[in-house]
């Protein structure tokens, strides 16, 4: 039985909704992956996803459903990643993933899992409509990336051309040459 500190400690990193990692935590931990990687010249992936339309499964069903939606995506997601990966709702319908030692394939496949079992569920009372997300892919590999923003914001520009590109897409960034400076801070 946990002691009540360790309860909330533990409710101060999990998103009350689907029970994965705060946004705040799990920027704690990229930043403590990203210098692990480099240093270890390992490879860190980083999957973005959103889920597609979800305004219009809100408008459409109500709120409560979207929260249900929402949960039972927090529980596929936990189904899927390893003990080491860190599955985090980044905000509203946004979720990210990072994957420790994880190469751009072994992404890709997490993202084609995680996009399948989404798929697949059954979302009570949304009339046989399925859920789907559009995932972007960004991978830290021989150095080649200099900061955890541009492994952000290439994972970022992935999951918004995979929508662009008719949703329920995954796409994998290719490199950081194109990105803007870095903002402050990071």
């Amino acid at each position: 039985m946990k002691t009540a500190q360790e309860f909330f400690e533990e409710m101060a990193i999990r998103d009350g909704l689907t029970k994965l990692y705060t946004h705040r935590y799990f920027y704690d931990r990229l930043d403590e992956e990203f210098s692990r990687a480099l240093r270890y010249r390992e490879p860190l992936s980083l999957l973005f996803f959103d889920i597609d339309d979800f305004k219009r499964i809100n408008d459409s069903f109500g709120h409560i459903r979207g929260d249900e939606v929402l949960r039972k995506i927090g529980r596929c997601i936990k189904a899927v990643v390893r003990e080491s990966d860190i599955p985090a709702r980044y905000g509203g319908e946004e979720f990210a993933v990072l994957l420790p030692n994880t190469t751009s394939e072994g992404a890709h496949e997490m993202a084609r899992r995680l996009s399948a079992i989404i798929r697949e569920q059954s979302y009570n009372d949304l009339r046989d409509e399925s859920v789907t997300v559009s995932t972007g892919i960004s991978t830290l590999a021989n150095a080649n990336l200099t900061s955890l923003d541009q492994l952000v914001r290439l994972a970022d520009a992935a999951m918004y051309e995979a929508k662009s590109l008719g949703k329920d897409q995954i796409v994998l960034a290719s490199d950081a040459s194109d990105l803007e400076p870095p903002l402050p801070g990071f």
